[in-house]
């Protein structure tokens, strides 16, 4: 580890502002879509600085099983007029469209194999996400797919009778230009993320292009998601090392860059979220459940 923490302290301060303000850029870009879809939804609109705060205090819980403490916000926008099921629903869509983004940003490891059939197998998965996306809204998918649910195992027939529900309520973002702008911005807002990972391997002289270095970082994080550890912990991190050292870069080098990539990406999430609590807790902003008005009722 001696190796490893020698490495990091090389990292000139450029290169952490650079990686933290491509971060920081990820969070406003995810903002601008998150904070239009409350308006959609509820017709109501936030003051923009202190609804940003709010979007940001939901990172303070970002390492919860699938980032599930983000549904924080919804405490905080209950004052607001923001009813539960409509901040619930914004938060389902823009976990689903992250999830749809790094997917196909993961499709981009595949550019690495020099076999076609695994080129050609990433670009048809590709193209499968972009045509079924407008299919999410259609009754007649959802009807199949809850006759489907009869046949299933109790656990997993709730399972997806809470999804239809969530679709369901998620409606009016499902449509496709609201679908396939939030997208974008989906796929943008993390491959900014993934060139943060490129920065830092250019700096520890690690060859990788872009493109490969983006996808590395979608494979981990997609790994981290299906893992179902809080914040992808473990997951994520063994998989970025071990896909840096099939790369060519050795262990520490790799397990720095990993480390540095988490600092960032991860913790600082975390203290971004909860530096953005204490900001509201001095604008007189508090969460519905620690609203004692509330409690007493």
């Amino acid at each position: 580890m001696g190796k490893t923490f020698a490495i990091i302290e090389t990292l000139s301060i450029s290169v952490w502002i650079t990686i933290v303000g491509l971060s920081f850029a990820n969070y406003t870009l995810r903002f601008i879509r998150w904070d239009s879809y409350v308006v959609v939804v509820s017709g109501i609109r936030i003051d923009k600085f202190k609804h940003f705060l709010i979007y940001l205090v939901g990172f303070s819980l970002t390492t919860t099983p699938g980032k599930a403490g983000e549904g924080l916000r919804s405490f905080y926008l209950k004052p607001f007029g923001v009813g539960y099921k409509e901040s619930i629903s914004v938060l389902f869509v823009e976990r689903l469209l992250d999830l749809l983004a790094i997917t196909m940003m993961a499709i981009l490891f595949a550019v690495y194999f020099e076999d076609e059939k695994i080129r050609l197998t990433a670009f048809f998965c590709g193209v499968f996400i972009l045509l079924i996306l407008p299919l999410i809204h259609s009754k007649k998918l959802w009807q199949l797919v809850a006759l489907i649910g009869t046949r299933c195992p109790l656990k997993i027939k709730n399972l997806i009778a809470h999804l239809i529900d969530m679709v369901k309520s998620s409606s009016l973002l499902l449509k496709n230009r609201i679908l396939y702008t939030g997208l974008g911005i989906a796929v943008v807002a993390w491959v900014l993320e993934g060139i943060g990972l490129y920065v830092v391997l250019q700096f520890l002289s690690v060859d990788c292009s872009l493109m490969l270095a983006i996808g590395i970082y979608a494979v981990a994080v997609l790994v981290g998601v299906v893992s179902f550890m809080p914040g992808g912990l473990g997951g994520t991190e063994a998989v970025m090392v071990v896909l840096l050292m099939a790369i060519g870069a050795d262990k520490a080098t790799a397990l720095a860059a990993t480390l540095v990539c988490r600092a960032v990406t991860l913790w600082f999430a975390v203290l971004v979220g909860i530096l953005s609590g204490v900001s509201l807790l001095k604008l007189g902003i508090v969460p519905q459940i620690f609203n004692k008005e509330v409690s007493s009722k």
